[in-house]
């Protein structure tokens, strides 16, 4: 599991934040958490939707996706980056990172799941 995440977010930090000089601020693990894991919803997005669209460019879907995930998060693309490079430096903390960000998925996951059993339960109303 956390060597495919690393293989998606390598992917995301590729087509887009690449073209980073390294001016950016270290993002904290909890903020980096969130924002990999909506890199990582948007990659996913892009393989499974975007890229069997032929009327669709998936390099620039997938630049446009990840603005927006910055945007949400108010990060720029250099500190998404910075974040990134300095964790790949540092294998230990990257290690602490995926496993973050592998049981920030699962509580997603499971909330999901409760959310829809929840609405199934639900009585209807007349």
């Amino acid at each position: 599991m956390i060597r495919q995440l690393f293989i998606l977010i390598t992917a995301g930090l590729f087509l887009y934040a690449c073209t980073s000089k390294g001016n950016g601020k270290l993002l904290g693990i909890n903020k980096m958490k969130e924002v990999m894991w909506d890199v990582l919803q948007a990659d996913v997005f892009v393989d499974n939707f975007v890229k069997i669209d032929t009327t669709k460019n998936a390099a620039d879907e997938s630049v446009k996706l990840l603005q927006q995930v910055f945007a949400l998060h108010k990060i720029q693309k250099e500190d998404y980056a910075f974040t990134y490079e300095y964790y790949r430096n540092n294998p230990d903390k990257m290690k602490v990172l995926m496993d973050s960000v592998s049981a920030y998925a699962e509580t997603k996951r499971r909330d999901m799941i409760m959310q829809r059993y929840e609405k199934q339960a639900a009585p209807a109303a007349h």
